[in-house]
């Protein structure tokens, strides 16, 4: 646990403040005036009120004379997608992060005469790999950067379509602007084809957290979350014991659904399969000569299955959601709606609910961590969404240097004013309702995994098989993988020896 994390005030705006490495936290420096909460809702004034920019002069003076840099990214999608206007947005509108990246793009352009724009793929995201693998084949090089679904884009992996990072000049992992526990755990062989930075905050937005509504807490006389996350009994025992029996049949229809109040609501997709590093699992983990191997096949796995199937679907007071819709609602929207409505005490979801969702919400809420499996476990972990933003650079690109400048550039400028609006700003004063919950956030990010068999899953591997079973009502653990063993072992391996190849 991050100490001094846990205590940052509401009112101070973090200097340095990293977007998902757990380590960097005890470092960052703090901002002791409260007077200067002005200034951090205006990333203009940040200078003025005494900030000192982190600075990047180790770059080398270029003058690309105007030409664009195209950064590839998905458009729309659900209702809290940000993949366009975290890279580009036409003005300023007095809105805190709108105008951090608009700041951020305007330095950027001006030291190195380039024009930020953005490529954009269909609407769903699993149209960018196919589009990644004909843009390579044919050579072609109209893209410098790509932004993906963290799962779509390793399906594209093994077929040698990207760069590796550690070749393109410029580019400084050990700058906190890059999130290093990502970086390294994707990294094999002293290379890596993807990469995480500031430069999107939507690593922010996919990360999973818990709601709880405050007057629902006070009304079942349930004990303060806040105060059980701190004491460090918040599992996964605790919240079946607390949510259990606590449902009422609101319609009278006899049958358990979105219209009906309950302890505890989560879907068995994303959500779901969170908990899976929330309890301390992992699906693959580098050996002594840094090569990943499964380790998902255990008994702790098995009983995590079983203790979840029980929550999910043998807990009276939970709602566990395994269909696509209900009510011709899509399954991302349900339990939100049913939070949001005062029909849930404890809700399973990520930031960017915070401020798309639930931002005009009547009742008050908290925001906590996914529970731990027992107390025993050191700390609080969580996932960043599949959905969530991964880098990369194609094999096409003409003049990787520009690249390695521009990205370092715009993600150190984010760093500098993006994440401070969006995490410290927007998240923690605007839209989050008590200070706790600004103390919770940090602790949650703090505990931010990563997994080399998620990553480069691509739906052939097991790291879904939580989320696979559950959509079904299964819960054999050893079965599920068992059929899966040998085909999941082939893919992962594919894609390790290309690490290994590459270059050769």
């Amino acid at each position: 646990m991050k100490k001094t994390a846990l205590f940052l005030a509401i009112s101070l705006f973090v200097l340095f403040f990293l977007a998902c490495g757990g380590e960097k936290g005890d470092d960052t420096p703090e901002n002791t005036q409260p007077a200067q909460n002005d200034a951090a809702e205006n990333p203009e004034d940040s200078e003025s009120a005494g900030e000192i920019m982190a600075t990047y002069d180790y770059l080398p003076e270029k003058d690309y004379g105007g030409r664009e840099f195209v950064i590839m990214t998905r458009d729309g999608g659900w209702d809290t997608c940000h993949h366009i206007e975290e890279f580009v947005v036409e003005e300023q509108i007095g809105e805190v992060i709108n105008d951090a990246v608009y700041k951020r793009n305007l330095i950027v352009e001006e030291k190195y005469n380039v024009k930020i724009a953005i490529m954009l793929t269909a609407e769903v995201s699993n149209e960018m790999p196919g589009l990644i693998k004909r843009m390579v084949k044919s050579g072609e090089d109209s893209v410098d950067l790509v932004c993906a679904h963290q799962v779509y884009i390793g399906q594209t992996a093994p077929e040698g379509n990207f760069l590796n990072w550690y070749d393109i000049p410029c580019v400084d992992f050990a700058q906190p602007w890059w999130v290093s526990d990502a970086n390294e755990e994707l990294s094999v062989d002293g290379k890596t084809f993807f990469a995480i930075s500031e430069i999107a905050y939507e690593l922010l937005d996919y990360t999973y957290c818990v709601y709880f509504n405050k007057r629902l807490v006070s009304d079942y006389g349930l004990e303060n979350p806040y105060n059980v996350v701190n004491g460090g009994k918040w599992t996964i025992d605790y919240l079946m014991q607390t949510t259990r029996d606590i449902y009422v049949d609101l319609d009278n229809d006899g049958k358990r659904t979105m219209d009906d109040f309950y302890g505890f609501a989560s879907n068995t997709y994303s959500a779901g399969n969170t908990f899976i590093w929330s309890l301390g699992g992992k699906v693959m983990e580098k050996d002594k000569d840094g090569r990943p191997q499964l380790v998902m096949n255990n008994p702790h796995m098995a009983d995590m299955v079983d203790k979840l199937y029980t929550l999910y679907f043998d807990t009276p007071g939970s709602y566990g959601l395994n269909k696509t819709s209900e009510k011709s609602i899509e399954w991302p929207y349900i339990t939100a709606q049913m939070f949001k409505n005062g029909q849930v005490i404890f809700n399973t979801g990520m930031f960017c609910d915070a401020l798309v969702r639930f931002k005009d919400m009547d009742d008050d809420y908290g925001i906590i961590p996914f529970p731990k499996w027992d107390e025993n476990q050191s700390s609080y972990y969580t996932m960043i969404d599949g959905h969530g933003p991964l880098l990369a650079v194609l094999q096409t690109e003409q003049d990787p240097e520009m690249v390695g400048i521009i990205t370092e550039a715009m993600s150190a400028e984010s760093y500098n004013f993006v994440t401070p609006a969006y995490y410290e700003v927007a998240l923690k004063i605007k839209y989050s309702r008590d200070e706790e919950s600004v103390q919770m956030l940090d602790l949650i990010k703090s505990g931010i995994k990563y997994d080399f068999g998620y990553i480069y899953d691509g739906w052939q591997g097991v790291a879904f098989g939580l989320q696979d079973m559950f959509a079904s009502q299964k819960k054999d653990f050893a079965s599920y993988y068992e059929k899966k063993e040998k085909s999941a072992l082939k893919y992962y391996n594919k894609i390790i020896d290309m690490y290994y190849d590459f270059g050769g």
